[in-house]
């Protein structure tokens, strides 16, 4: 019985460290594609070492266990992998020093508890491995997949240090023979346990800081280069508004012209002359939505752009004309917003393009901006949309941003094949 529960034991490791690592992986090719590539490599390879370990013996298999098993597969999932750099280097370190970390702590925990008997050990495995995952899973998994995408430099060190780590954890447990035969060694050996979590833990939290400072440099470009761009608006705004105030000023001087040539009953030439005046001001003429010149500048140009892509625009806006939020930030926001929209839109077949937007200044500013879409819409543990696009995603941290900072909130909502984002702000 005791050794049926060892071997067990060992097949229900390989099956963990593997589901273990490819939470956290990765691949090149669709995970149809790398499953079947990734079983058929790992079946036979697995039947190896189960026999390799049978003959071996636990010790010399131990000693020989990373040139066997984990060369051959760090082999097979680099070639696979989707970066293939540092960063899979420290991934596959992590998941295997991890791993190895509970096999080793199974191991002296059977050893006090149920010497040769093997039960502690098939139970601390049983429910080790599945506990770890699912924390990995809600806790991790999301926020690492991001750091990986985003940062792309200065795994090196990080990995190096990870692979020194895991190879010592797997020299000390196994040389000159195994942890269990060397007591003198075992308290050494749980200080060893102790201090890896915690050098794991420094170097994702270094690493997760130094995403969210890479997030915050990109979020400043957009926001320098969308400011740009209303700052542009604004100025041939204002030149349009010009050219307006010069036309109104002349209109005078035209009418009068005008009805000179209706007392003499020249109408032909009147209304010739009427065209080329009214002509110039339908060049420059400028839809108004709101009453806030600097939002409505963020409607027009993002409605138009709407329009451009055949989406049909609904907007009722009471928007009153001084806010009591800074109005360029708010526009920043407003403009994120749309943009998500056009962009959900532009998917959709013609007849299904529309985007409603409605505010309302009482009791509270609120922004509802909505629009029909296809597909499933993933949403994080904030109620907060989660994009997998690459460079999408900064938009919503910006509105989240912006309602934290001036005491709002911001809700999404899907519905009957609609999204819905309601802003709301302080009066």
């Amino acid at each position: 019985m005791s050794e049926i529960l060892r071997i067990s034991s060992v097949v229900w490791c390989l099956i963990h460290v593997l589901v273990s690592f490819l939470i956290f992986y990765v691949p090149r090719y669709s995970w149809k594609k790398s499953l079947v590539l990734i079983l058929a490599f790992l079946g036979p390879l697995c039947a190896l070492n189960v026999e390799l370990f049978l003959e071996m013996g636990k010790t010399v298999y131990s000693q020989s266990l990373a040139l066997v098993l984990m060369l051959p597969i760090f082999i097979l999932f680099f070639v696979l992998s989707k970066h293939r750099d540092f960063r899979f280097v420290f991934t596959f370190c992590v998941v295997n020093t991890i791993s190895a970390e509970l096999i080793i702590l199974s191991i002296l925990i059977d050893e006090l508890l149920t010497p040769r008997m093997h039960i502690a050990l098939f139970l601390v495995r049983l429910l080790s491995f599945p506990i770890i995952e699912c924390l990995a899973i809600r806790k991790i998994r999301t926020a690492y997949f991001e750091l990986q995408s985003a940062v792309k430099k200065g795994w090196g060190i990080f990995a190096l240090m990870s692979f020194l780590f895991y190879v010592m954890l797997l020299v000390f447990a196994s040389y000159p023979n195994l942890i269990i035969d060397r007591p003198e060694d075992i308290p050494a050996m749980m200080l060893l346990l102790l201090l890896m979590p915690l050098m794991y833990f420094t170097i994702l939290r270094v690493l997760f800081h130094q995403n969210k400072i890479h997030l915050m440099e990109r979020e400043e470009e957009v926001l320098r280069v969308q400011t740009a761009n209303l700052e542009n608006r604004i100025r041939q705004n204002a030149e349009r508004e010009e050219l307006i105030q010069i036309a109104r000023h002349d209109l005078r001087h035209q009418l009068t012209t005008i009805g000179s040539m209706l007392e003499q009953r020249e109408y032909e030439q009147a209304k010739e002359y009427i065209s080329t005046a009214v002509e110039p001001l339908q060049a420059v003429s400028v839809e108004r939505y709101c009453a806030n010149p600097i939002l409505d500048i963020v409607f027009n140009s993002y409605f138009s752009r709407a329009k451009a892509k055949g989406i049909c625009i609904e907007a009722s806006l009471a928007v009153p004309k001084r806010l009591r939020v800074d109005d360029n930030e708010l526009s920043v926001v407003l403009a994120n917003a749309l943009e998500n929209a056009i962009h959900a839109c532009a998917k959709l077949p013609e007849g299904r393009r529309v985007i409603r937007c409605r505010c309302v200044a009482r009791p509270q500013l609120m922004f509802q901006i909505s629009n029909p879409f296809d597909g499933e819409v993933e949403f994080d543990k904030q109620g907060r949309p989660v994009s997998k696009e690459p460079g999408h995603g900064i938009g919503t941290r910006s509105i989240h941003s912006f309602c934290e900072r001036n005491n709002g909130f911001a809700d999404y909502k899907v519905k009957d094949g609609w999204f819905y984002l309601r802003i709301v702000l302080p009066e």
